[in-house]
């Protein structure tokens, strides 16, 4: 692990907007598992209704905006719009199976990988007690999926594609971090959500779940669920320009705690008194990992906006 030197002050402004633009990121993105859950809609389908929406109203606010799809900017998003398609169509045949909870934190395990691929692929400096923490939430995310072992809404087939979605969220996470430094924000997020919901059309078609037109009341949920989304992907996208990919994938693990309480209010869901001790340690962490943020990012070269 490298040392980072430099003057943590200058690097702080650059910390809040970035960590800030990340937290308001988890904030949207916890919501469409919640509402996904709720509609009676089957896993496929919630992926196809909300993906195009999203992508009529991506692509129509980066025209709105003055920009537009460009071949450069579909070629860099490429591999991220796979990726999202196939974590989305992981992600909500995983909350259709298990517990949002069991989900959300399997799913958020990424840090772990991150941690790894990190200083690989990015060159970012990591220092002990940085990935302490990070790892400390990791165990605090474990304590909430092994207290809801026993657990009747629990499925360990739900599990299995909540582990999917842990490989498919992270590479979606690289290949953001990746394409920042050439592709802007809503660019980006109009590319990858066309992307990946042209990936996951045919796989709609061929996998025999109901297409048929929901009530008009579901389309309410569907909008916010793509609205939510697309905004989570703008916010994500831009702040991964302001600090380094670990500290937005360790940040991520707050996504969990927001879903796993929005679906004990609104789903009904059980939360056992371990949970949220696990859920506890995950803040603690994650404040540890946001005090220390400045001094990592000190050290690290400034992306354009």
């Amino acid at each position: 692990m490298s040392t980072p030197t430099g003057n943590a002050d200058s690097a702080t402004p650059r910390m809040a907007v970035g960590v800030g633009a990340a937290g308001l990121a988890l904030f949207f993105w916890a919501w469409p598992s919640i509402i996904g859950k709720a509609l009676p809609i089957e896993s496929l389908p919630l992926v196809f209704f909300p993906g195009w929406l999203c992508t009529a109203w991506a692509v129509g606010v980066l025209y709105a905006t003055g920009r537009r799809l460009t071949l450069a900017g579909l070629r860099a998003s490429f591999w991220g719009g796979i990726a999202l398609g196939f974590d989305l169509v992981f992600f909500f045949t995983a909350i259709k199976l298990t517990t949002i909870a069991n989900t959300m934190i399997i799913s958020a395990l990424q840090p772990v990988l991150l941690i790894f691929a990190a200083p690989l692929l990015f060159k970012e400096r990591l220092r002990w007690p940085d990935v302490g923490a990070a790892l400390l939430a990791v165990g605090g995310v474990v304590m909430v999926l092994v207290a809801s072992t026993g657990s009747s809404l629990r499925s360990p087939r739900g599990d299995f594609f909540a582990v999917l979605t842990l490989f498919a969220w992270t590479g979606y996470l690289i290949a953001s971090k990746k394409a920042r430094s050439s592709v802007g924000s809503t660019e980006f997020a109009a590319s990858v959500t066309l992307i990946a919901t042209v990936l996951v059309t045919p796989l709609v078609l061929v996998s025999g779940q109901s297409l048929t037109m929901p009530e008009p009341i579901h389309w309410l949920g569907l909008a916010a669920m793509a609205i939510s989304g697309w905004a989570g992907h703008v916010l994500m996208n831009w702040s991964l320009g302001h600090i380094p990919i670990w500290v937005g994938g360790t940040c991520s693990l707050a996504i969990p705690v927001m879903a796993s309480g929005l679906a004990v209010v609104f789903l009904g869901e059980i939360l056992l008194p371990i949970q949220v001790i696990g859920m506890a340690v995950v803040l603690v962490s994650l404040t540890v990992v946001g005090i220390r943020t400045p001094k990592v990012i000190a050290a690290e070269p400034p992306t354009a906006s």
